[in-house]
């Protein structure tokens, strides 16, 4: 009975491990789809980053119309700064103007009730008809000191156009950085999976060593089973071999009764032949009383004769 429920046990665990073999060919096909859904996620993330750089794209392309339209900016200014420059070089006589209207303001000064006043203002007219022109001239000159801020800011905007080509290529290594961190991350996450999935299946091995352990107990069981059957029909054949034994000794006591019983018939036979000869001889004794008594009577007879 203890055999029995031994076996019911074992039977039970074989059970379990069956359920827990289900459960774990159940894990596997979930791991495949885990392991779809990673590669899907990770196709996802390439087309976030691919968005992500067409979108630095786009906004470097505005940032590429914006500067296309400051060049033009620049290129009307450049052609102004020539004007300039042309207007430059057909001013250089104005400090000398300048000194010459200083030298008349002295002459205005020095020379009231000169006699030569007629032909000093004449000269002075000349002098005014030549510095009509000043007036236009101090607003070039305006324009021109107006030109130089614009060229500073200008320049400015250049240093700062390169600050942030400078931003751009360092924000564009920062991105590279966070997708390189990003990937960091995934591969971490993944390594997890992986020693997670090397514990699991660590543990279906160990699983696969108990199923192998298991299947050599069912062949041992199967074997023990063999010679439990093999045991009882030697158990039979030993209680077949006392009942032949058994039978052996009757069968000897059996002859020996039958060489007993052929005695008793032979001393029966020899008894009936004793028994026989008894009669014969009471009949030969018989007889002889008889002849004695006929003997008796033919000495009576010769005696009476």
């Amino acid at each position: 009975m203890r055999i029995y429920l031994i076996i019911h046990r074992h039977n039970e665990d074989i059970a379990h491990i069956h359920r827990h073999n289900e459960d774990i060919a159940h894990i596997h096909r979930h791991n495949e789809a885990i392991a779809h859904i990673h590669r899907h996620n990770e196709d996802i993330a390439n087309i976030h980053r691919k968005n992500e750089d067409i979108a630095h794209i786009h906004r470097h392309n505005e940032d590429i119309a914006h500067i296309h339209r400051h060049n033009e900016d620049i290129a009307h200014l450049h052609r102004h700064n020539e004007d300039i420059a042309h207007i430059h070089r057909h001013t250089e006589g104005i400090p000398s103007i300048h000194r010459k209207n200083e030298d008349i303001a002295h002459i205005h000064r020095h020379t009231e009730g000169i006699p030569n006043i007629h032909r000093k203002n004449e000269d002075i007219a000349h002098i005014h008809r030549h510095t009509e022109d000043i007036p236009n001239i101090h607003r070039k000159n305006e324009d021109i000191a107006h030109i130089h801020r614009h060229n500073e800011d200008i320049a400015h905007i250049h240093r700062h156009n390169e600050d942030i080509a400078n931003i751009h290529r360092k924000n564009e290594d920062i991105a590279y950085i966070h997708r390189h961190n990003e990937d960091i991350a995934n591969i971490h996450r993944h390594n997890e999976d992986i020693a997670h999935i090397h514990r699991h299946n660590e543990a279906i091995a160990h699983v696969h060593r108990h199923n192998e352990d298991i299947a050599h107990i069912h062949r041992h069981n199967e074997d023990i089973a063999h010679i439990h059957r093999h045991n009882e029909d030697i158990a039979n054949i030993h209680r077949k071999n006392e009942d032949i034994a058994h039978i052996h000794r009757h069968n000897e006591d059996i002859a020996h009764i039958h060489r007993h019983n052929e005695d008793i018939a032979n001393i029966h036979r020899k008894n009936e032949d004793i028994a026989h000869i008894h009669r014969h001889n009471e009949d030969i004794a018989h007889i002889h009383r008889h002849n004695e008594d006929i003997a008796n009577i033919h000495r009576h007879i010769q005696l009476q004769g």
